[in-house]
């Protein structure tokens, strides 16, 4: 079950006024021309265009029959859209060494909604495609779209007919979101306990003051107790202008803190961040039902590394403020499968590769994709160690924006 390959030549042929990769957003109009440069003389011709999209699955399992191990596969495929226009009837003459084809333009609406096997109308998907390969066997799923032109004549009696193939790549509109919403998510009942909580404990006196050291026998360790607030976006913009939230708070609890080291400000440190984008691929046929997990890590800590640091301060005033690392290493995606991060020490933009694409979320009635945000922060109070980590959904949508539309010439020169 492969996806649609590139199938055009001189005997049939799609001109667009795009540039290839040839991409549109939902609602744009596709405009184009189906042309033909090979001889041809016909009194009774039609061309036809079609635009057909489709969400398909293949799941290949290794079975076990008779100690041998026996491949068996199951494919699904679910129409999404299928739109198709008579563009020209009639006779048609191209000379035996024509330098110019002969074309014939069409324009069709791409919709933004469709109507789903089960009656219900929903958004157009994305075009998708992942593959995952295991001991077990392999997943294959995805949602294409591609044009479909057909030249039929009819040459000395018979009838003859000639196809061509071209892929597209369709995506939703989502408006730009210049402010992202946002989930504070609190990780309660955390407790450390040093004597580096003490006022003046630091490092250096420590070692030097005996009266310090005869105290700290005889007093119990203090105990810092806090919580820990994580606030992460809700949605994930490709393309997006605003740096994704990763605000880290320490929120002390001071009825459960040592009362010698209540109200006394203590040194934070953030020692270690990491998030990933993990995708959720669920892909069914008839009862048989696999999912394909990926993993896109962020490697925000290279990106702070990038910076010069080794650990992030979080300040410390009257009460412990919150520290936004995703706008400290301008965490945003691309739609081009990178993340556009902070510049080197020397100047130079870094950009950290995703391991797997990012797609929007999305379901048909045999592939459902979502997206979910697994996160790790470590830090340090009074030199001990705290850890908070977690996974919730997030909604991943596309750029917000169209991208310049400038239709260009459509050629009817010869390029085979």
């Amino acid at each position: 079950m492969p996806t649609t390959k590139i199938d055009v030549g001189p005997k049939l042929d799609i001109f667009l006024a795009t540039s290839p990769p040839h991409r549109y957003v939902a609602t744009d109009t596709i405009f184009g021309e189906v042309q033909r440069i090979q001889h041809l003389v016909s009194a009774d011709a039609k061309v036809t265009i079609k635009l057909r999209g489709r969400a398909k699955t293949k799941i290949t399992s290794k079975v076990n029959v008779s100690y041998v191990n026996v491949n068996v596969w199951n494919c699904d495929r679910d129409d999404i859209i299928e739109i198709e226009q008579t563009i020209y009837s009639g006779p048609v003459h191209i000379p035996e060494d024509s330098q110019e084809a002969q074309g014939w333009p069409f324009s069709i609406d791409i919709p933004q909604v469709y109507t789903s096997a089960a009656g219900l109308t929903a958004l157009l998907p994305n075009s998708f495609n992942v593959f995952h390969k295991d001991d077990e066997g392999k997943v294959e799923a995805f949602i294409e779209y591609a044009l479909f032109a057909e030249l039929t004549a009819t040459v000395s009696g018979s009838l003859k007919k000639f196809e061509a193939t071209l892929p597209i790549h369709i995506r939703q509109l989502t408006p730009i979101l210049t402010t992202l919403d946002t989930s504070d998510l609190l990780d309660k009942a955390h407790v450390v306990k040093s004597r580096q909580l003490m006022p003046g404990s630091g490092d250096a006196e420590r070692s030097s003051s005996k009266k310090l050291k005869s105290l700290f026998k005889s007093s119990p360790t203090p105990a810092f107790a806090f919580d820990i607030q994580v606030t992460l976006p809700d949605i994930i913009q490709l393309e997006g202008p605003n740096p994704l939230p990763l605000k880290v708070r320490v929120i002390p609890d001071w009825s459960k803190t040592s009362q010698e080291i209540v109200n006394v400000p203590q040194k934070i440190t953030l020692t270690w961040v990491s998030a990933n984008i993990v995708s959720l691929t669920v892909a069914t046929h008839n009862r048989m039902i696999k999912h394909v997990e990926q993993r896109s890590n962020f490697k925000i800590w290279e990106m702070v590394r990038a910076l010069g640091k080794t650990n992030i301060e979080i300040p410390w005033s009257k009460e412990p403020e919150d520290i936004d690392v995703g706008e400290l290493v301008n965490l945003r995606f691309g739609a081009d499968r990178v993340v556009p991060s902070v510049k080197r020490p020397n100047g130079l933009p870094m950009t950290v590769p995703c391991e797997f694409p990012l797609f929007p979320d999305h379901e048909t009635n045999n592939i459902k994709h979502a997206n979910f945000l697994e996160w790790e922060i470590i830090g340090r109070i009074g030199g001990e160690k705290f850890t908070t980590k977690g996974v919730r959904p997030v909604s991943v949508v596309c750029l917000g924006e169209k991208d310049a539309y400038q239709p260009r010439p459509i050629t009817r020169e010869r390029r085979h």
